[in-house]
């Protein structure tokens, strides 16, 4: 019996081992829609509709790279966002979120989750006020719904609104009932979630019987088993269990671009460049794989966002394009790491949409609004008192000082990236590391496009260099857990701290945003060429633009 068993486990592994390749990758073959089929709608896409905000504003969300302490600080800012001001929710302006390593896992979970609730203006019709499935606190002036609404008795109710923007924010409410995804966008979900400590439940899962088989004898690597912890923990349906998909993204959520480094050998001028940009869109899984983004993972993405080398591997995609000069037809292949190693702040796929020619029509847009969430720290290297120069437990399995060399060439990167959103857009530059496609690179007018982007850009730069606290979170590491401060306390605390600090009503560069928003820029401001502004607090001189003088 016992020979017979063994011979039913040798004959599964190697049954197992013969589908090695197939366990590389996830990404199905783009078809296209046919006559009766309806095209799905894409939300991770650079072909943006003006359905959020104010029309002629376009706003751009910028998540930076940094571990937990990316994921945490920028969720933290998000919420602040969306309530800073009494009567304007910003979040609520963004029209799509560019996000790298730890930025990807609030921006993802903002993109897949609905809002328990909305924000009115004034009192709801009373008709609203009375119905047995809504809710409304006074105190708040938010409007909540306890059950799904018929068609009918949506669209009776939504005729009872004369305030328009409070009649959109019932649709949204209401449109958001059918989202597939039943997680929820509150502070105390996005707080808890961005703190949990995913190394510990990355290794836990090590550990499943069937990840030790496929771990061993396939391509299923230790990517594939974060991705399932991302998965399981944030990006699927609570309960039930389905993973969410880039085609289950709240409809009423912002674009949403994650961004990863190609990593894949370039053998001829069609090939991605090795080194540049690639982003989970519908564009560049379309024109690079031939595939359809709608049906892949939404925890893929992100973990392929955060593969940082040394303690993941490569997140694979299979290349379904043909090739006519693949005679033998063999399966080819992208691999794919941290997006970090490109571009850290998630601002060069701005770029690309700031870029797009499409986006130029002098009608289309007054004003350009970046906003960028930095969560750098400068490397600080090992504690000088410490004569053993490994952390607990982790850096027993891997050598973790790679990272720090990693770091320290990523801060040069870094600079050159923000450089081009503090003076001129570098246009040159990042066609010939293949970051942006050849519609905008060899377009006869791009210089004079960057030039026309320029001035009707404004750019606000969070960042912890001007917070009272930032001595404490250059301390943070950068890991995808929450780590504890030398007194014992979570450095949550100062990450919610510093979002407080920096995220409030007398922050000077939000409140040039809510004027451009809201139409009430000065004459003054709209033709000034001040569009770097960094936040610094009451009574300190501010930091000035290195082009143009003092920030606003």
């Amino acid at each position: 019996m016992k020979n017979q068993n063994l011979l039913i486990a040798i004959a599964i592994s190697i049954a197992i081992a013969g589908c090695s390749s197939r366990f590389a990758y996830y990404n199905d073959p783009y078809k296209p829609p046919t006559a009766s089929s309806k095209p799905a709608p894409k939300r991770a896409s650079f072909d943006i509709e003006d359905d959020r905000g104010e029309k002629d504003v376009l706003v751009l969300l910028a998540l930076s790279g940094g571990g937990s302490r990316a994921a945490y600080f920028s969720g933290a800012v998000m919420l602040r966002l969306q309530t800073v001001f009494p009567d304007l929710d910003l979040l609520q302006e963004v029209d799509v979120i560019s996000a790298v390593s730890g930025g990807s896992l609030p921006a993802a979970y903002y993109a897949i989750s609905r809002d328990p609730s909305v924000r009115l203006r004034g009192a709801p019709p009373p008709a609203l006020r009375k119905h047995p499935n809504l809710r409304y606190d006074a105190a708040t002036r938010s409007l909540s719904s306890s059950g799904a609404l018929t068609q009918a008795k949506w669209d009776a109710l939504r005729g009872d609104f004369t305030d328009p923007h409070d009649q959109r924010q019932f649709e949204r409410l209401m449109t958001q009932q059918g989202v597939k995804s039943n997680r929820i966008w509150d502070a105390p979900t996005v707080q808890h979630l961005m703190g949990r400590n995913y190394v510990r439940r990355w290794i836990g899962n090590w550990f499943w019987p069937d990840n030790i088989l496929l771990y061993w004898l396939t391509a299923y690597d230790r990517s594939d088993i974060m991705a399932q912890t991302f998965a399981d923990n944030l990006y699927d349906v609570r309960y039930s269990g389905g993973d969410l998909t880039f085609g289950d993204i709240n409809p009423e959520r912002p674009y949403l671009i994650l961004n990863a480094t190609n990593a894949t050998e370039a053998v001829d001028e069609n090939d991605p460049k090795f080194g540049s940009v690639f982003t989970f869109t519908d564009e560049d899984f379309r024109e690079r794989a031939n595939s359809d983004i709608g049906s892949y993972s939404i925890a893929r993405g992100v973990t392929t966002s955060s593969a940082f080398p040394v303690v993941l591997n490569y997140m694979t995609l299979g290349n379904h394009r043909e090739d006519p000069n693949n005679l033998e037809h063999r399966k080819r292949y992208l691999h794919l790491f941290d997006g970090g190693n490109a571009d850290n702040l998630g601002l060069t796929s701005l770029k690309r949409i700031m870029l797009d020619t499409q986006m130029h029509d002098p009608n289309r847009y007054r004003k350009i609004v970046v906003i960028l969430v930095d969560a750098f720290v400068r490397s600080k290297g090992v504690d000088r008192d410490q004569a053993d120069g490994r952390c607990p437990l982790f850096c027993y399995l891997l050598d973790m000082n790679a990272v720090d060399a990693v770091d320290s060439l990523l801060e040069v990167n870094r600079e050159n990236v923000l450089q081009d959103f503090r003076g001129r857009m570098n246009v040159d530059k990042d066609c010939e590391k293949g970051n942006l496609p050849e519609a905008i690179c060899r377009h006869i007018d791009a210089g004079k496009i960057a030039d026309e982007v320029e001035l009707k850009t404004f750019f606000y730069h969070v960042k912890f260099d001007d917070s009272q606290h930032k001595e404490r979170i250059d301390k943070i590491p950068t890991h995808f857990r929450m780590t504890h401060d030398r007194d014992g306390q979570s450095n949550a605390v100062h990450l919610d701290a510093a979002a407080k600090e920096l995220i409030n009503e007398q922050n000077e560069c939000l409140n040039r945003i809510r004027r451009i928003v809201n139409k009430e820029e000065t004459a003054a401001e709209a033709r000034s060429d001040v569009r770097y502004c960094t936040w610094s607090d009451p009574g300190t001189p501010p930091i000035p633009n290195h082009r143009a003088g003092p920030h606003p």
